[in-house]
Formats: C-alpha cells, sequence, structure tokens
C-alpha cells in the first residue's frame, strides 16, 4: 500500500513539474538581429592599423596585394586608408564574383575625402580605360563624382555628378547598374542622384582583372581618404543607401543597437500647453512618433536630459527623454546644446546624451527673420562633431506657424531653409521638413472651432499628431528597419 501511495506521490510531482514547464514553454526571448543586406559581395572596413592584408568581411576575397600601402587615418566611420596620390594601391585579385555582364546588376559605394587635385583621381575600378572598366572617382569637369563604365565592345557611358567633392569634406558615393534595364546611376550623399540608360551587349571587364583601389591601370592615382568601400550584386535600394549616408555606422551595424534620437527644441518639444496639464502626461509629438517608429519595426531610443510622459512610460514602454524647455529662444538652445569650454555654464546636452539624430524645431520664442541664431545651433553641433569624430544627422523644421497668422514666422522659415540648402552643398547633414504647410495644421483653436492649436502658439494634440507624422515620414527614409525575431525555447526534460 505505501509503495502504491510513493508512486502516486511521484506521479503527481511529474505531473506537476509539467504542468509548470508547460506554463513557460511559449516564453519569446526578443533579439535583435542584424539585416544580411542580401547582394553585398564585398565590404571592407579599412580599419586596419597596420600590415597588407585588408579584410573583406562578406566573403573569403581579400585585397593582400599591397606592396605600396596606403596609411591608417581616422575615417568616416571608425578608421579608413589614406591613398598618397602616387602609387598607393590596394590590389583584389580577380574573382568570378566579380564578373558582370550587360544583364547583371551591381552596386559600389564608398566613403572619400579629398581635393581631386589632380583631375581625374580613381577611387576603385576594375578593367582598362581603353576597353571594358567600370570606376569611380573625381571628375575633371565638375569637381565631382565620376562615374565611367564601359563593355567589351567598347559601348560606355561617364556620369559626373553635380554636388562637389574636391572640398576636403567626407562624401558617400555609390554607383549602380541595372542589367534589367540598362539604367547607370551616380548617387552623392544620400541626394544628389543623376541617372543615363544605354544598352550593353559585352562583359564589362576582363575575367582576369583585378580590382584596384586607389588607381586604374597604374595611373589616375587617388590622394586622399578611403573607407568602408562595398560592393554588392544588386541594385541597392535607396533606404539601404542612405541609411549608409546618414547614419555614422559601418554598414554591417545598422541594426546592432537602436538609433538615438534627441527631440530638440522649447516648449513645443516637451509637450507644454497642449491641453494637458499633468508634466508626467505632455507627449508632444513624441509619443506619437514612438509609437510609429516601435509599430513598424524601427528600432530608436530617445535621448535627453529631461523626460516628460513618464504616465505612457510606465503604460505602453514609451521612451520619456528629450531636450525641450519652455521659454527658451534659439540662442539659449546653442549656449547649452554644445559645451567644450567655450560656452561658460553650458549643460553640454549633447556630450551627456550623445545622438545619431536630432529633431531640432526651434524659433517660436523671441520671433525673428534673421537664422544666424539657429545657425549658431548647428555650428555647435558641427563642433561637437569634429571635436568627438562624429557624425549627426539634424532633421531640421520650418517651425509651425501661430493661431494669428504671423508673417515673421514664414519669413523665418524661408531664411532658415536657405541657410539649410546653402550647409547642405557644404556637406551637412540635414534634412528639411515642412511644419508650417507641410503637417496640413489647422491653425485655428481647439476649443471652440474644432481646429489643431491648444492656444496662439502651442499644438494641440491633434496638431502634435500631424507633426509627429512629419517627422516619422522623413525618418523613414533613412533609418533602417530592425525587426526582432521571436524564438521558442523547448524544456529538456529526463524521462524519470
Amino acid at each position: 500500500m505505501a509503495k502504491r501511495q510513493n508512486k502516486l506521490v511521484k506521479l503527481a510531482l511529474y505531473l506537476l513539474i509539467w504542468v509548470s514547464l508547460l506554463t513557460i514553454i511559449f516564453i519569446n526571448i526578443n533579439l535583435r538581429f542584424v539585416n544580411a543586406a542580401p547582394g553585398r559581395i564585398a565590404y571592407w572596413e579599412l580599419n586596419e592599423s597596420s600590415g597588407s592584408n585588408f579584410t573583406n568581411s562578406e566573403a573569403s576575397i581579400q585585397a593582400d596585394a599591397c606592396t605600396n600601402c596606403p596609411s591608417p587615418a581616422i575615417g568616416a566611420v571608425g578608421n579608413g586608408q589614406s591613398f598618397d596620390g602616387i602609387n598607393d594601391t590596394i590590389t583584389v585579385p580577380a574573382h568570378p564574383t566579380f564578373n558582370w555582364s550587360a544583364l547583371d546588376s551591381f552596386s559600389v559605394e564608398l566613403w572619400m575625402q579629398g581635393t581631386c587635385a589632380n583631375g581625374n583621381e580613381i577611387f576603385i575600378g576594375r578593367g582598362t580605360l581603353a576597353s571594358g572598366h567600370w570606376s569611380i572617382g573625381c571628375s575633371p569637369t565638375t569637381n565631382g563624382a565620376r562615374f565611367s563604365l564601359r563593355d567589351g565592345n567598347n559601348t560606355g557611358i561617364v556620369i559626373d555628378s553635380t554636388k562637389i567633392i574636391n572640398d576636403s569634406n567626407w562624401h558617400h558615393i555609390t554607383a549602380t547598374y541595372d542589367g534589367s534595364s540598362g539604367v547607370s546611376t551616380l548617387h552623392v550623399d544620400g541626394s544628389d542622384t543623376i541617372s543615363t540608360t544605354q544598352s550593353f551587349s559585352g562583359r564589362f571587364t576582363p575575367t582576369n582583372a583585378n580590382i584596384t583601389i586607389g588607381q586604374l591601370n597604374n595611373t589616375n592615382y587617388f590622394n586622399g581618404i578611403l573607407d568602408e568601400i562595398a560592393i554588392h550584386n544588386i541594385v541597392l535600394p535607396p533606404t539601404e543607401r542612405r541609411t549608409h549616408y546618414y547614419l555614422s555606422r559601418a554598414y554591417t551595424a545598422s541594426c546592432d543597437v537602436p538609433i538615438t534620437i534627441m527631440p530638440l527644441g522649447d516648449s513645443i518639444t516637451q509637450g507644454f500647453s497642449s491641453g494637458v496639464s499633468e508634466l508626467n502626461k505632455q507627449i508632444s509629438y513624441r509619443h506619437d512618433l514612438w509609437q510609429l517608429l516601435n509599430n513598424n519595426d524601427y528600432q530608436v531610443d530617445f535621448v535627453g536630459s529631461r523626460t516628460n510622459g513618464e504616465f505612457y512610460e510606465q503604460l505602453d514602454g514609451f521612451d520619456p527623454n528629450h531636450e525641450g524647455w519652455p521659454g527658451y529662444r534659439d540662442d539659449q538652445i546653442a549656449f547649452h546644446i554644445y559645451n567644450n569650454g567655450h560656452n561658460n555654464g553650458g549643460d553640454d546636452w549633447l556630450s551627456n546624451a550623445p545622438a545619431e539624430v536630432i529633431l531640432l524645431h526651434i524659433g517660436t520664442n523671441a520671433l525673428a527673420n534673421n537664422p544666424d541664431e539657429v545657425e549658431d545651433i548647428l555650428n555647435e553641433i558641427d563642433e561637437y562633431e569634429a571635436d568627438n569624430n562624429v557624425s549627426i544627422t539634424v532633421i531640421l523644421a520650418r517651425i509651425i506657424n501661430r493661431n494669428i497668422y504671423e508673417a515673421n514666422s514664414t519669413a523665418f522659415n524661408n531664411n532658415i531653409q536657405a541657410m539649410a540648402e546653402a550647409r547642405i552643398t557644404n556637406g551637412d547633414k540635414i534634412i528639411i521638413v515642412d511644419m508650417e504647410d507641410g503637417a496640413n495644421i489647422n491653425y485655428a483653436l481647439f476649443n471652440p472651432d474644432g481646429g489643431d492649436m491648444w492656444d496662439n502658439l502651442h499644438p494641440y494634440a491633434t496638431g502634435y499628431t500631424k507633426m509627429a507624422t512629419v517627422w516619422f515620414d522623413a525618418l523613414e527614409t533613412f533609418i533602417p528597419q530592425c525587426p526582432v525575431k521571436s524564438y521558442v525555447y523547448m524544456p529538456f526534460v529526463v524521462n524519470p
């Protein structure tokens, strides 16, 4: 009888264990995964600090024939390699992977910094100038970039960019060829795009030709720095291309960690006077934007020294950090955004909360036509970038107008846009968004007129939602989608 009772006890215990295990059998462990970038067949980060081998992280191919080697230098992302314009060359041995015909698609992208003083300097190429070849380099005609493509039947194209690259600033260049349409395209810095269509019939390069980095055919040597060179056997998608320009990360690191975004501005960024008196519920456009990003697989981290919206942090995980300061003028934002000693007493927001992207809506307080103080903010951001060898993309808003229309707001916005466009031409990573008219804000008061404004200066919740959509539309043009994978772990139980 006792033995029977023991068996029943053991059986009950085993059943209890199984029930407990079944309650956790579908626990999901969310792991962020790196987009594998389908189509990338070669990638040289050029981070090597010495030696003659430069690792291709996508394959076993190595650019290892380096008799006259470039020197390590500060790159666009981490380290790069400095070429002397005399004989420095990295050679990638011939490989079938690069034997493209007229029906094959491909893309080549890289970062460069130089002056193109010798005219037609080549960054990378394969083949011979007299016959089948492809190359990317400087244009002696426009002082921009040049993409040259010629097949073995001597049919060829040359594309020169309109944006100059000989200004010693870093520039991201992508050349693509679409084998299905015959369209060749040259992109510079995420915006300057020129295309042409040409039917080819032959192979682009001899099968035994090496790829050379820093020159082509032992001539047209490049004098400057190269970094982050990648080759793809597809036409690089626009968002991925823009990710590689606007985010200062290695191409393989797009989804390694969330993108840090700083909402920067005044009370409109905080959400003050939005019809919500509780500080922990003031969310501005930030909560709507956070939901849009997270619901569409964009992994982001809002950063800043201030927090408003903690109520929603507890409710749905909202990230409440920001740098929205009620009452602050443009010059006050410039004073506090970065302090390397010259802004005595400045809070140094960027150093304390580094950001890859800044959402800047500023100018409502002490409104004036002059954009100089907003430019001071951008100058401080540039100084932080130079001091810390990082790159930040600023999404700069044409600010909202007022319940009672203010012509100075429109004039201010026009001047801000002109100033920003000049900086973009000179290499600043700025994206301009139109909150004044592009957000479709109804400037009537919410109460009693059903508009999108809470008072003369601040939006109601409906207005903030419209602002969030404008920010999101700009962000999704360049930030990568990084979904999370859910893994189900089955329990292992020893049979008793």
